[in-house]
C-alpha cells in the first residue's frame, strides 16, 4: 500500500497535547495507571486502558466505548488513521458505586479503515506467455560444399528462410484497488465497471504518483457482511509497460534478408525492399516471409480511470 506523506498524516506517537483538541469525553475518566502493550499469538498488538465513571453518565459515554475508528487510544494523534482504536470492552460495577470499563485497543482493520469514499491499492506481478514466430536463414550452399559438391553447381534456391514458433515469457504487473462505497451508489459502480472493463489507461494516485500502462481486467463487488449499507469492490488491473494492443487482430510483421543473410527493410505500404543504404532491391535479390505474433492480452479501447483518484485523497 502506498506510503502517505508525513506532512498530512502524523504518526501514532503524538503527544497528549497534540490530541487534546479532539480528545474523547471518555478520556477524562481514565485511570492513571496504564498497562503496557502486548502482542498476541497472531502478531496483533494490544493496548489496554481502564476508565471509571458514574453510572449516570453511561448513556453519554456509551458511543465512545464501542468498536470504532474514532475511539482512539488516549494520547494518540487524531490525524493518524492507523492509530490504535477500541476493538472491544468489558464493564463491571465497582465497590464505590461506579462503573469500570476496560477497553482493548488495536490497530484498525481493513474494514475500519476502508470507509465509503476511500480506496487503497496493492501491487504484485504475474507471468504470461506470448506466441510469436521467428525466421531462421538456412544456407544450403554451405551444406553442399561440406558434401563435396562444386560451388559452381550450387543453385541459389538452396538458400531458404525457415519459420519457427516460440513462446516468449512476459512478466507483467498487477495493481489491485480495494474500494468502499455507500449502497446507494451500487448502480453507479455497475455503470463504471461496464464502461471501463477491458480498457486501458493510468491511475493517478496523487500529484506526484501515477501508475501507467494499465488494463482493467476484473471487477468484483458486493455488500459488506458486517454492514450491508457498504459495498466493497475490488478492481484488478494488469500492467504492461510495453503498452497494450488495442485490437484483437494479429499484427503482421516481416523478416527480410538478402542472399548473404543481411537484414533488409520492407515497407508494408509500398511493398518496396531496401538495403541499409537505401538502395531498392529487385525480386530475386532478397527473401521475405511474414511472421505472426499473438499476445492474448489486449485492450478494447482507452478508459478514463480518473474516478479512482478521489478515493485515494484520504492517504495524502
Amino acid at each position: 500500500m502506498a506510503k502517505a506523506k508525513t506532512s498530512t498524516r502524523l504518526g501514532a506517537n503524538g503527544t497528549r497535547a497534540q490530541a487534546a483538541a479532539g480528545a474523547s469525553p471518555i478520556e477524562r475518566y481514565a485511570v492513571k495507571k496504564e498497562s503496557p502493550s502486548f502482542t498476541d499469538d497472531t502478531g496483533r498488538e494490544h493496548w489496554t486502558r481502564e476508565f471509571r465513571f458514574p453510572a449516570a453518565v453511561l448513556k453519554e459515554l456509551a458511543p465512545h466505548l464501542k468498536k470504532n475508528i474514532d475511539n482512539l487510544l488516549p494520547g494518540s494523534n487524531r490525524l493518524d488513521v492507523y492509530a490504535p482504536c477500541i476493538h472491544s470492552f468489558q464493564m463491571a460495577d465497582t465497590d464505590d458505586g461506579q462503573i469500570a470499563a476496560v477497553c482493548d485497543y488495536q490497530r484498525p482493520t481493513r474494514e475500519m479503515i476502508l470507509q465509503p469514499g476511500r480506496a487503497f491499492f496493492e501491487r504484485g506481478s504475474y507471468v504470461t506467455t506470448v506466441k510469436e514466430e521467428t525466421a531462421i536463414r538456412y544456407d544450403g550452399r554451405e551444406v553442399m560444399v561440406q558434401l563435396g559438391v562444386a560451388a559452381e553447381t550450387i543453385a541459389s534456391s538452396f538458400i531458404t528462410l525457415q519459420i519457427k514458433e516460440m513462446l516468449t515469457i512476459k512478466h507483467r504487473g498487477v495493481v489491485t484497488v480495494y474500494e468502499a462505497d455507500h449502497a446507494k451508489d451500487e448502480w453507479a459502480l455497475e455503470e463504471r465497471a461496464e464502461a471501463l472493463l477491458g480498457t486501458g489507461g493510468y491511475l493517478q494516485i496523487d500529484d506526484q504518483h501515477v501508475i501507467p500502462s494499465l488494463k482493467l481486467a476484473d471487477v468484483e463487488f458486493g455488500r459488506r457482511a458486517s454492514d450491508l449499507s457498504i459495498i466493497d469492490s475490488t478492481w484488478k488491473f494488469s500492467q504492461n509497460r510495453e503498452g497494450w494492443r488495442m485490437s484483437p487482430y494479429v499484427i503482421d510483421s516481416y523478416y527480410c534478408v538478402d542472399r548473404d543473410g543481411n537484414t533488409l527493410n520492407y515497407d508494408q505500404t509500398t511493398r518496396i525492399v531496401t538495403d541499409s543504404k537505401g538502395n531498392v532491391m529487385r525480386r530475386g535479390q532478397y527473401m521475405l516471409v511474414r511472421l505472426n505474433k499473438y499476445d492474448p492480452d489486449i485492450i478494447t479501447g482507452l478508459g478514463d480511470f480518473s474516478a479512482f483518484t478521489e478515493y485515494f485523497k484520504w492517504m495524502t
